[in-house]
């Protein structure tokens, strides 16, 4: 696997023109925040020996790797990130980053089942907003990696994350949660540092 990282604050990044077609609408963050993760899985691509590789854009917005390839991208406040690899490797690859303290109390019956609420309200602050962020950034790299099984799960609340802050490590449980019937278990591995969560799962 390749991750390749750029720095949002580091200067421009140029838009291929059809993109830029497609974002004539979108503000001056979203477009430089696309052009700049476009940058990284075209340095990928070069990497893995496609030099040529065209990324499409599927119509959730999720980038189309070349044939052959698997990837995602995610942004922060000030970078953009990829990861990619040979699909003979992986069948998928999530990651994504969070600023520690952006998840709102207000949203977490749409985000985390009960029974993570109920874990997340037995911590104290600070520790509490940092394991939030590390589930929820869980949760939305599950999302990018997951496969045609896994699409039956369209709900962050059928997924629930243990999140293990010793070894760096997560496990997703998927499926009926609340019964435990039915489930699907997948690991990956988390970083918290300066304030930012990073996260990664494989398939």
């Amino acid at each position: 696997m390749i991750v390749a990282k750029a720095d949002l604050e580091a200067g421009r990044y140029p838009l291929l023109q059809r993109d830029a077609v497609s974002l004539q609408r979108a503000s001056a963050r979203r477009r430089l925040e696309f052009a700049a993760g476009r940058a990284c899985a075209r340095a990928i691509c070069s990497v893995l020996g496609r030099c040529d590789a065209d990324l499409g854009i599927s119509a959730s917005g999720a980038p189309v790797w070349p044939r052959g390839l698997v990837g995602t991208i995610t942004h922060s406040r000030k970078m953009a990130l990829a990861a990619g690899a040979s699909a003979r490797d992986y069948e998928n690859i999530g990651i994504d980053t969070e600023i520690v303290g952006h998840i709102e109390d207000g949203i977490l019956d749409l985000l985390f089942s009960r029974r993570e609420i109920e874990f997340l309200e037995s911590l104290p602050y600070p520790q509490r907003e940092m394991v939030k962020t590390a589930i929820f950034c869980s949760k939305e790299a599950f999302f990018k990696a997951k496969t045609a099984v896994q699409k039956l799960f369209n709900s962050p609340i059928e997924i629930e994350i243990d999140v293990d802050f010793s070894n760096g490590t997560f496990c997703s449980r998927v499926g009926d949660c609340t019964n435990d019937i039915g489930l699907y278990y997948f690991y990956g591995r988390h970083c918290v540092a300066f304030y930012l969560c990073k996260t990664q799962i494989h398939i």
